[in-house]
């Protein structure tokens, strides 16, 4: 049985290294590392008549597993729209050297989990407790992280090298052609609205953020700051249409920002057939613009366009661009805001913190900065967001799910009332529509896990808080025996959001991180009202995350039932579930004398515990 690229590119990269040294051996070719080599024998396809219909065939032969490209295939890889108007070079270059400049967004991991089965893919989605993987087949393998024995980042493309022994030069004479065909439409961006620009009175363009065509992976368009930014890939650029009524040469500007960590990037600007290259300095950081001038162009009378685009690997953004301006020689733009600009705090953050440029530990650190304006910052980041079915639009909204998830479980372990109901206000799902993932993290795995994280009950807490809504909220307790109304619109909001994280917990298409947070959400409910769905997911065989919410669910229910039900999975718990358990069991003097008996009976054992917790066992069940 032979085996295709990616299935041997699989086995060069086992974490075993006898398997890994036995498949470089049997799948090596002479002249293999040479891949420049390669794209310079394959560019005699560039002189090949292609065939359009022919093409598309060796796409989806050769592409679909891993791309998608007009309405066929998987998106597991980059976009390859933006190949459609790029040199054909280019698309050589990605189909015989991947490697020469991937985007770190499609590195391809490896992962050896502790019951010996190695998975392969990027790494799409992550949370505290898991990560999913998609293989380059488009199937989608969650597994928790105390299951994994080794995590590696191969520094290479998830798309193998070798393409040159399944396309022969007719082969990619036609891809070319197909590809030289389309072009992905523009994204459709609140505030941002292509259009035909020409020259004012004087003769100059101003091309702006606002009326770019914005195409790319993470790219786009932040209507708060009126730039293009997120360019994190060399597929990311923007272009303006153009049209001028007569040829003429012009000065180009560009009005950009870029942070000190970001700078160095190479950018190109092609116009009426010309580039223009240069680097990307810093302006001193992502909040101050400058504008320079960086050479001229000449343009045919008539339309053109007007395209702009990294040339070469990125090193973190390439800058945050808000406009190109045509000026004639000698002319500068004159800017009716120019320089520093400072946005309001809570938006800054929320773009930092949504900036995978940056970071993530200097993003991490920033998170104590959100304290009493972490409901501002999330509704900035949750404010373009168009959760549904589009892949596209649940891959952004969970590329976004772990920076909304540490600002709200900060926010819950302030357990300032105050701060608290801004963030329900924001989070709660309106009457008549659904509760999104990322409603349910803030709700489920920020607020009332990080208030069980500093001590406190969270339902307690969060109906002291909902009791007093009608008032303004403030830090000092409610009044004594004051009753929520059904009519105060925040508490309608509270007991509709319980009501559909019962349905979307047992939801299966759902990822299990947020069913872990749904899960959380049931234990604000009476123990009549919940206790049979959480002990479900007790079972043995059920999945170690969706237990771990369960277990944590029944952890935060104050009632006397809960030790003897999460004592009773103890044999068949993953290690850290049973750890779970036990810090449960130590939350109160009852639940520790279970605990102890549970030790006395031989249900747990010494070994089990561990020294500290035995140590706390003592304490706790002598209260």
């Amino acid at each position: 049985m032979a085996l295709d690229l990616v299935q041997q590119q699989r086995l060069t990269q086992h974490p075993d290294q006898a398997i890994r040294e036995r498949a470089l051996a049997l799948f090596a070719k002479p002249g293999d590392s040479d891949r420049q080599r390669i794209v310079d024998e394959y560019a005699a396809a560039l002189d090949l008549p292609g065939d359009v219909v022919r093409g598309k065939a060796v796409f989806e032969r050769r592409c679909a597993a891993c791309h998608r490209l007009d309405g066929v295939g998987n998106e597991v890889g980059a976009d390859l729209g933006p190949y459609a108007a790029k040199p054909r070079q280019a698309l050589l270059i990605a189909l015989f050297d991947p490697n020469q400049a991937v985007d770190p967004r499609y590195h391809s991991y490896v992962a050896a989990l502790t019951d010996g089965r190695v998975l392969t893919g990027t790494i799409i989605d992550e949370t505290g407790t898991s990560l999913t993987l998609v293989s380059p087949e488009g199937k989608k393998q969650p597994v928790l992280r105390a299951d994994i024995d080794e995590l590696a980042n191969t520094g290479k493309s998830l798309m193998p090298e070798g393409f040159e022994r399944e396309l022969s030069l007719q082969d990619t004479a036609d891809l070319v052609v197909w590809f030289s065909r389309l072009r992905s439409p523009p994204k459709a961006l609140a505030g941002n609205q292509p259009s035909l620009a020409g020259p004012a009175a004087d003769g100059s363009l101003a091309l702006t953020a606002a009326k770019a065509e914005i195409r790319g992976q993470d790219i786009t368009f932040e209507e708060h700051f009126g730039n293009v930014g997120y360019w994190h890939g060399p597929d990311d650029h923007v272009r303006w249409q153009v049209e001028l009524p007569r040829a003429t040469s012009l000065d180009v500007w560009l009005d950009w920002s870029c942070a000190a960590d970001s700078a160095g990037n190479l950018f190109v600007i092609q116009a009426g057939g010309e580039e223009l290259q240069g680097t990307v300095e810093s302006t001193g950081g992502w909040n101050t613009y400058r504008q320079a001038r960086v050479g001229s162009i000449d343009l045919p009378a008539g339309q053109a366009e007007i395209t702009v685009r990294p040339a070469g690997p990125l090193n973190r953004a390439l800058f945050d661009l808000r406009a190109v301006f045509l000026m004639p020689p000698g002319q500068a733009p004159q800017l009716a805001e120019a320089g520093a600009r400072e946005p309001k705090d809570p938006a800054s953050l929320a773009r930092y913190l949504l900036n995978d440029s940056h970071p993530a530990g200097q993003r991490a650190e920033r998170i104590d900065a959100t304290a009493g304006v972490a409901a501002e910052v999330l509704a900035v980041m949750v404010a373009d967001l168009t959760p549904g079915p589009n892949e596209r639009s649940r891959k952004e909204e969970y590329r976004r799910i772990p920076w909304i998830w540490r600002v709200s479980i900060a926010a819950g372990r302030r357990n300032d009332p105050r701060e608290l109901c801004a963030l329900l206000n924001v989070a709660l799902p309106k009457p008549g529509e659904p509760m999104h993932d990322w409603q349910a993290v803030v709700i489920g795995g920020g607020l009332i896990n990080g208030i069980s994280l500093s001590g406190a009950w969270p339902r307690a807490e969060l109906e002291k808080l909902l009791n007093q809504e009608r008032e303004p909220v403030s830090a000092s307790a409610p009044k004594s025996g004051s009753e929520p109304s059904s009519g105060d619109p925040l508490l309608s909001r509270w007991r509709r959001s319980i009501e559909l994280a019962v349905a979307m917990a047992d939801n299966e298409p759902t990822p299990t991180g947020t069913r872990y947070d749904a899960l959380r959400m049931l234990a604000m409910q009476d123990w009549d009202d919940c206790h049979e769905q959480l002990t479900r997911y007790l079972a043995k065989g059920i999945h170690d995350e969706l237990q771990m919410g369960a277990i944590s669910g029944l952890s935060d229910i104050p009632s006397p039932e809960v030790a003897a039900v999460i004592l009773s999975g103890i044999a068949h718990y993953s290690d850290s579930n049973r750890n779970l358990v036990f810090d449960a069991l130590l939350r109160t003097p009852d639940r520790a004398r279970a605990l102890l008996a549970a030790l006395s009976s031989g249900v747990v054992t010494v070994e089990q515990l561990g020294p500290d917790r035995l140590q706390a066992l003592r304490v706790k069940a002598e209260e």
